[in-house]
C-alpha cells in the first residue's frame, strides 16, 4: 500500500534519472493509452446520456466542478513542487490554453448575461483542446507517465470534463452556433491571451505556448523562421480563436448543409 501510494503521489524512479518512466512509463497506442481513451469517451457518453434523460442543472454543475478543478489544480502545482518537477511560474500559474476551461466554468456558472455567454462560449471552443488532450496530449502518454499516477489521472479527467461541458451547452441548448456567441468566444481568449503575453514578455515565459524562444511544434518554427519570430505569437492567437472556433463549428456547418441540401431536394419533390 506504502509503494502504491509513493507511486501515485511522487514522482517514481530514482530522483533526477526518471529512469522509472522509461521503463514503466505509457507510449502511444499501447494498451493502457487506449484503455484511458475508452475509459473518456465512456464517460463522456454515459454522462451527456444522463444530462438529456434526467435533465441536470447545468449551470449548477458547471459551479461544482469550477471548485473541483481548482482544486485538482492546487493538488497539481503541489505535486509537481513536491517532485521538484517543472517548478517555475509556468508550473504555478494556470494560464496555458486548457487552463482557460476552469475560467470557462466560472463565468458561466457565476456570471450573468454577457459574461456567462463569454464563458458559455469558451466552453464550447474549448471542446477541440479536450479532445487534442485525451487523443494526443503528449502529458500523459508521450512522456511516458505510468498509468497508475497522479499526474496521469489528473490530465485525463481535466480533458474529458471538458469534453462533456463541450457538448453539454448544445444537448442542454444554452449555445447557439450564431454571431454574438461567436464574439463572446472570442474577447473571452483575447482577454487571458492578452494577460499571458504581457507576463511573458516581464518574466520571460512561455504561458499558452506562444513565444518564439520555446517552439514546440515544426510548422511555428517554420513560420518563425520565414515571416520571423515576431509573428509566432499572431499566429498562436488566430489558431486559439478563429481556428479553434472553426473547428468546433465544422460538423454543425456539414450537418446544415447536408440538413439544406436534403430539405430542398425535398421541397422540389413536393411541388412535382
Amino acid at each position: 500500500m506504502l509503494e502504491f501510494f509513493k507511486g501515485f503521489f511522487f514522482r517514481p524512479g530514482d530522483k533526477g534519472t526518471g529512469d522509472f518512466f522509461v521503463q514503466y512509463g505509457m507510449s502511444y497506442f499501447s494498451w493502457e493509452y487506449f484503455l484511458l481513451i475508452s475509459i473518456s469517451i465512456i464517460t463522456v457518453i454515459t454522462l451527456l446520456f444522463l444530462l438529456y434523460k434526467r435533465k441536470w442543472n447545468i449551470y449548477k454543475q458547471m459551479k461544482i466542478f469550477a471548485i473541483i478543478l481548482t482544486v485538482t489544480e492546487i493538488c497539481k502545482i503541489l505535486f509537481f513542487t513536491i517532485n521538484r518537477q517543472n517548478v517555475s511560474l509556468e508550473s504555478w500559474l494556470p494560464l496555458f490554453y486548457c487552463s482557460l476551461f476552469i475560467y470557462a466554468l466560472y463565468f458561466a456558472g457565476y456570471g450573468k448575461g454577457f459574461i456567462r455567454q463569454m464563458g458559455i462560449s469558451a466552453i464550447f471552443m474549448l471542446v477541440v483542446a479536450g479532445i487534442c488532450g485525451v487523443f494526443a496530449n503528449d502529458i500523459f502518454a508521450g512522456n511516458g507517465y505510468p498509468l497508475f499516477n497522479f499526474y496521469t489521472f489528473y490530465t485525463i479527467t481535466f480533458h474529458t470534463i471538458m469534453i462533456y461541458f463541450g457538448y453539454a451547452v448544445l444537448i442542454s441548448k444554452q449555445f447557439t452556433p450564431n454571431l454574438k456567441s461567436f464574439f463572446a468566444g472570442i474577447l473571452f481568449v483575447t482577454i487571458f491571451f492578452i494577460i499571458a503575453l504581457a507576463i511573458n514578455l516581464i518574466c520571460h515565459t512561455n504561458l499558452m505556448s506562444m513565444m518564439p524562444y520555446r517552439i514546440q511544434t515544426e510548422l511555428l518554427y517554420q513560420i518563425g523562421s520565414i515571416f520571423g519570430d515576431n509573428l509566432v505569437p499572431v499566429m498562436m492567437y488566430i489558431y486559439y480563436t478563429l481556428g479553434v472556433f472553426t473547428i468546433a463549428l465544422l460538423p454543425f456547418y456539414i450537418l446544415w448543409t447536408v440538413k439544406f441540401f436534403k430539405n430542398k431536394n425535398t421541397i422540389i419533390i413536393t411541388k412535382n
